[in-house]
């Protein structure tokens, strides 16, 4: 995304949208994002390369999610 991360446009929507599940997908590891993400609650990580199966079992996970 031109002009913003992936991590600001989350910041931003929860000030107006605290109830947003994020689901990023990233090529960095489950620890940079751990180190870069915004440390909101409702935060969740798919790393790439997956397959659409797992993007699949990902999304129901966030959708689940309490």
């Amino acid at each position: 995304m031109p002009g913003i991360s992936g991590i600001q446009l989350a910041l931003a929507m929860a000030d107006s949208h605290p109830e947003t599940r994020v689901l990023y997908i990233s090529g960095y590891s489950g620890t940079a994002f751990q180190q870069h993400g915004s440390g909101r609650r409702k935060e969740y990580l798919i790393e790439k390369p997956f397959k659409p199966e797992a993007l699949a079992v990902k999304v129901r996970e966030v959708l689940d999610a309490a």
